[in-house]
C-alpha cells in the first residue's frame, strides 16, 4: 500500500514540477528551419499553397478547403491523430512570402508560420520562421523541453522534401 502512495505522491511532484516550470516559460516563441531543393521557387511554391493536395504529401488526413475570409484562403486540417485545425492566409506574395496563421482560438496553441523562398544555386532556399504562443504550461513545458519548438516545421520541410524528390 506505501508503495502506492509512493508512487501517487511522486507522480503528483512530478505533474507540479512540470506545471511551474512550464508556467515559467513565455507563450511566445520564435523557431526558424531552412532547406535547400533543387526544384525551382515557381515548383516549390505551387506545391506549398495547394492545400487541397497536402495529404498526397503530409501525414494529415484530409484538408477542407473554406469559403474565403476578406480575400484570404482559409482551409481545415485533419491531423493523423484527429484533431482540426484551420488555417489562414494572412500574406502571401507569391514566389516569395507566404503567412499563413492558426485561425482557431480554442486550441492549447496558436500562430503562424511565415514561409520565405527565393532562388538559391538554380534551386530554391526555403526558410520557414514559427511565432507561436503555447497557452497551457504543461504544453509549453513539452513544447520547449521534450519536442522542441522546431519539430513540426522540419517534420514539414522534411516531407516537402520528399515530395519534391519523388519519394513521398
Amino acid at each position: 500500500m506505501m508503495i502506492i502512495v509512493y508512487l501517487v505522491t511522486g507522480l503528483v511532484v512530478i505533474v507540479a514540477g512540470v506545471f511551474l516550470v512550464g508556467r515559467s516559460l513565455p507563450e511566445a516563441h520564435h523557431a526558424a528551419v531552412s532547406a535547400h531543393f533543387k526544384q525551382p521557387v515557381t515548383h516549390v511554391w505551387q506545391v506549398l499553397t495547394n492545400y487541397a493536395d497536402y495529404p498526397a504529401w503530409r501525414k494529415i488526413k484530409s484538408v477542407t478547403l473554406l469559403p474565403a475570409e476578406n480575400g484570404c484562403q482559409r482551409w481545415q486540417e485533419v491531423s493523423g491523430w484527429g484533431d482540426t485545425v484551420t488555417f489562414v492566409e494572412v500574406e502571401k506574395q507569391p514566389g516569395s512570402r507566404l503567412v499563413v496563421r492558426i485561425a482557431d482560438e480554442n486550441l492549447p496553441f496558436g500562430g503562424q508560420w511565415i514561409y520565405q523562398l527565393r532562388e538559391q544555386e538554380g534551386g530554391t532556399h526555403l526558410t520557414i520562421t514559427e511565432e507561436g504562443q503555447v497557452y497551457h504550461p504543461i504544453f509549453r513545458f513539452m513544447s520547449r523541453y521534450v519536442l522542441g519548438h522546431t519539430k513540426s516545421i522540419k517534420q514539414y520541410q522534411d516531407a516537402l522534401g520528399s515530395y519534391l524528390s519523388g519519394k513521398a
